[in-house]
């Protein structure tokens, strides 16, 4: 196990677009600024594609179709209502453009600079600025690169490894066997983790050893009633100690009281800012996602002052709270070990530097001043494109000793 010592980047948590004193307003603007980089994004790609192509008329007309098609298929989806074929095809074909788009950008960037450049210091070949086979073996190679991407991200994405870390923990009774600690998050499951696909992750986790199971945060992706064949399979995930799940900002986003009682309909014990104790062991502690609940004004007890109830404690502390923020907080309260998720490490290639600029880290592990050791998963699930490159999912088995 490697940990960094670092100063708790998120020990506030700024104010959500759209939310709090300039409500709906802030919201709209917010929605209108989203809206007009994702369209203005996928202007410039149709600009540089349409020119690469070297097409025209009904050619040009065709390809300018499809790609129109593809990029609003997944705001559509999104803002259909109810369940029907048409919603769920568009957020499916959608969502696999976002990866798309996402490698293209990269791509476009990348061949821009490039001819900028050249522009100053004449480094290419005379024959990529005036032949246009050259422009056009350039699209197709570039299109070829952008799917190989995507297809080995997706594959990816569907072959969660298993990590397994061994932690002894001060305060852990020496008279008690180990307890292993099955962790999981983000699971995202919905039109981009399909139902099959969560009965593969969850046979895979039933493989293993563990004493209980922990959920940290973003089971769901869509509202619960559009979910009722993906969340199946959790009927059947037992645990000699119990299965337990936190709230994560997207339960937030897609009705959170209404993902809770879905939950616990299917076995899982939801931790509402409470504390259970495992087998002797440890202070199992499960926090609602402080962001999620900020964006969705629900009032939560500051987390500070929730944890310091249990301070004294005698049994090492182990946290679960979905986004890894207010670190200081739980360290500073005695938790020996806080379990995050959220950040899917990036889950694309190169944007995890993003995740760890917004968080001070963007998967694996960090110690706090006062010892506190955390770790981040890259979770299981997808969020937006069912693609992972570079962050690979993960089941994280933790062997907890003294």
């Amino acid at each position: 196990m490697s940990t960094s010592s670092g100063t708790d980047h998120s020990e506030s948590i700024p104010a959500p677009p759209g939310r709090g004193a300039h409500g709906s307003g802030a919201f709209v603007i917010f929605i209108v600024v989203a809206f007009s980089f994702y369209a203005g994004v996928n202007a410039f790609l149709f600009v540089q594609i349409t020119l690469a192509s070297h097409l025209a008329g009904a050619s040009l007309l065709l390809l300018e179709g499809v790609l129109l098609a593809w990029a609003l298929a997944f705001p559509l989806g999104r803002m259909l209502p109810g369940d029907r074929w048409i919603p769920r095809v568009l957020r499916v074909i959608g969502s696999w453009y976002l990866a798309v788009m996402a490698y293209a950008l990269l791509l476009a960037v990348v061949v821009d600079l490039a001819l900028v450049t050249d522009h100053f210091i004449h480094w290419l070949p005379v024959a990529i600025r005036s032949d246009p086979a050259w422009g056009k073996g350039l699209l197709f190679s570039g299109v070829a690169l952008v799917l190989s991407a995507v297809i080995s991200g997706s594959l990816s994405a569907g072959r969660p490894r298993v990590l397994r870390f061994d932690l002894s923990l001060k305060g852990f009774p020496v008279d008690k066997p180990p307890l292993v600690l099955a962790m999981i998050s983000d699971l995202h499951a919905g039109a981009a983790v399909s139902p099959k696909r969560v009965a593969a992750f969850i046979r895979k986790l039933e493989k293993l050893d563990f004493d209980l199971v922990c959920i940290v945060g973003d089971l769901v992706d869509e509202t619960p009633s559009r979910l009722r064949r993906h969340i199946e399979p959790l009927r059947s995930l037992h645990a000699a100690q119990g299965v337990y799940a936190v709230t994560g900002n997207h339960e937030y986003y897609n009705g959170r009281d209404e993902s809770v009682a879905m939950m616990r309909e299917h076995g899982i014990r939801v931790l509402e800012d409470e504390a259970v104790e495992i087998a002797g062991s440890i202070l199992l502690i499960g926090v609602e996602d402080r962001p999620g609940a900020l964006q969705r004004r629900r009032q939560v007890e500051p987390l500070d002052e929730l944890l310091a109830q249990w301070k004294d404690h005698p049994l090492p502390k182990v946290l679960l709270h979905h986004t890894p923020v207010l670190l200081s907080a739980a360290d500073r309260n005695g938790v020996a070990l806080q379990l995050s998720g959220h950040t899917h490490g990036g889950q694309l290639w190169p944007f995890g530097g993003m995740a760890k600029r917004a968080y001070g880290i963007s998967k694996g592990w960090k110690q706090l001043d006062r010892g506190m050791k955390l770790f981040v998963s890259t979770g299981l699930g997808t969020w937006g494109p069912p693609v992972r490159l570079g962050n690979p999912p993960e089941i994280v088995l933790f062997t907890l000793h003294g």
